[in-house]
C-alpha cells in the first residue's frame, strides 16, 4: 500500500511539474503561448486526481513563483483564463457532478463489475465552457480596475486598425465605397458581439481540450476510469435548434423593417454563440459518419453533406448539418438504436 501511494505522490509531481513549465514558457515567449492550451491537460488530471483543497494549494503555490517572476498581470491573466476554470473542470469531471432540477448537488456514478466508475456528462462539458468564460470575464474586470487595462477596448481598437486597413486595401481594388462603408459600419457597431465570439470560441476550444483530449489521456496513462461522451456523439441537450431558428429570424426581420438600424449586438453575439456549438456537432456528425461509414447504408446521407456544403461553404455548412442533427438526430436513425450522446441528459 505504501509503494501504492509512493508512485501517486511521484506521478502526482510530475503532473505539477508539467504544469509549472508549460507556464513559465509560455509566459516567456509568444512563441510558446500554445503550451497555455497544453497546461489544460495537467490541470485538469490535479483537479481529477488530487483531492480539491492541495490542489488548490499547490496550485496557489505556483502562482505564488509566478508572481515573483512575472509579475501580477501576466499571472492573473495564466490563472483566471487557463489554470483555475480548467482545475475546477477538474474537479466536477472526477466526481460525475451535476445539478438537479431542485438545485441540488449529486453526483453520476455508475458500475463496472464490482468498481464504481463517474460519469462526466456533455453537460459538464458546456459548464466548462461557461467557466473559462466566467474566468475570462472576471480576469476582464480585475485588469481594468486594478491594473488599469481595458482588455475589451485594446481588442475592439485592434478591430478598427483591421477595418483602416481594410479600407485601404479596398481603395487599391476601387471597392465602391458604399459597399466598403456598410462593412466598416457593421464591423465597428458589433465589435462587442466579435469580441465575444472571439472568447467564446477560445473558451470552447479549451473546454474540448479539457474534456475530449483530458479526460481520455487520464483514464489511458493512469487506468482511472471516467466515463465521457465521446466526440462522435455530440448532441447537444434539449433543443436549441428552435431557439437557434428564432434569433436568425429575428435578426432577418430587424433588418427588413430598417436596413438602416443595424441589429443589435447582444443578439448577434447569441446567434455567432450558437453558431459555434452547432458547428461542434456538426463536426461530430462528419467524424461519426466517417467512422461509421460501412454501417450507414444509404447513399442519400452523404448526398445530402455534400449538397449542404456546396450550397452554404464550409463553415455555415457544418453548422447548418450541425442544426439539422440536433433536429432529425440522424445518428439514431442511421444506426436504428437509441443514440443520446447528450441529447436527453
Amino acid at each position: 500500500m505504501r509503494h501504492i501511494e509512493n508512485k501517486i505522490e511521484i506521478s502526482n509531481g510530475i503532473i505539477f511539474l508539467l504544469l509549472g513549465i508549460c507556464l513559465l514558457l509560455a509566459n516567456t515567449s509568444p512563441i510558446f503561448s500554445f503550451l497555455f492550451l497544453v497546461s489544460i491537460i495537467p490541470t485538469v488530471f490535479i483537479g481529477i486526481r488530487t483531492k480539491p483543497a492541495n490542489a488548490f494549494l499547490i496550485v496557489s503555490v505556483i502562482a505564488l513563483l509566478m508572481y515573483v517572476v512575472f509579475g501580477l498581470e501576466r499571472t492573473v491573466y495564466s490563472f483566471l483564463i487557463y489554470v483555475l476554470p480548467s482545475l475546477i473542470a477538474g474537479v466536477i469531471y472526477g466526481k460525475g457532478i451535476y445539478v438537479t432540477s431542485k438545485f441540488k448537488i449529486k453526483s453520476i456514478v455508475l458500475t463496472d463489475g464490482n468498481e464504481h466508475v463517474f460519469f462526466a456528462t456533455l453537460k459538464l462539458f458546456l459548464v466548462s465552457i461557461l467557466l473559462y468564460m466566467i474566468g475570462a470575464v472576471v480576469y476582464f474586470i480585475f485588469a481594468k480596475y486594478t491594473l488599469d487595462i481595458n482588455v475589451l477596448s485594446k481588442m475592439k481598437d485592434m478591430i478598427n486598425i483591421a477595418s483602416s486597413n481594410y479600407t485601404q486595401i479596398a481603395n487599391e481594388y476601387k471597392i465602391s465605397s458604399n459597399d466598403l462603408n456598410t462593412v466598416i459600419d457593421s464591423i465597428i457597431q458589433n465589435s462587442g458581439a466579435i469580441v465575444l465570439t472571439i472568447y467564446f470560441i477560445k473558451s470552447t476550444i479549451a473546454a474540448l481540450i479539457s474534456y475530449f483530449i483530458s479526460i481520455p489521456l487520464l483514464n489511458k496513462i493512469f487506468g482511472k476510469k471516467i466515463y465521457h461522451i465521446t466526440f462522435d456523439m455530440i448532441s447537444l441537450p434539449g433543443n436549441p435548434a428552435i431557439l437557434y431558428f428564432v434569433l436568425v429570424g429575428l435578426s432577418f426581420l430587424i433588418d427588413s423593417i430598417d436596413t438602416v438600424y443595424l441589429t443589435p449586438e447582444m443578439l448577434n453575439g447569441c446567434i455567432s454563440v450558437l453558431s459555434v456549438l452547432f458547428f461542434i456537432q456538426g463536426l461530430s456528425l462528419i467524424v461519426y459518419m466517417i467512422k461509421k461509414k460501412n454501417a450507414i447504408k444509404s447513399n442519400s446521407n452523404w448526398i445530402i453533406v455534400v449538397a449542404v456544403f456546396l450550397f452554404m461553404g464550409i463553415f455555415l455548412g457544418v453548422v447548418i448539418l450541425g442544426v439539422m442533427d440536433n433536429i432529425f438526430n440522424y445518428r439514431e436513425k442511421w444506426s436504428n438504436q437509441t443514440i443520446t450522446g447528450g441529447r436527453d441528459e
